[in-house]
């Protein structure tokens, strides 16, 4: 989806581009203009994409991190729950004598 996004602005870009080529009547100050300022929406579809990579490689990262804080937090009420069981059982041997 992304990438038919990416392959879609540009292809809107290349069609502007050469609308302009294309037009005969339009001064040279206007078609330099548009094209300083098609080269500024480029760079900046280039830069949020990398933005764009960046946090979902962030994300995953994050993702990782939670999966392995929560089994360590299992582990850790597994233990908490042996002793529990531990505790009980010797109250209840150190009760019968």
């Amino acid at each position: 989806m992304a990438d038919e996004a990416s392959q879609n602005f540009e292809n809107d870009l290349n069609k502007l581009v050469n609308t302009i080529d294309q037009s005969g009547n339009m001064r040279k100050d206007l078609k330099k203009t548009f094209y300083d300022s098609i080269s500024t929406l480029r760079s900046l579809f280039q830069s949020m994409k990398l933005t764009l990579d960046e946090k979902r490689m962030q994300i995953k990262h994050m993702e990782y991190e939670v999966t392995k804080v929560n089994k360590e937090l299992e582990n850790c009420r597994s233990m908490t729950q042996m002793d529990k069981q531990r505790h009980l059982e010797t109250a209840s041997r150190r009760h019968q004598e």
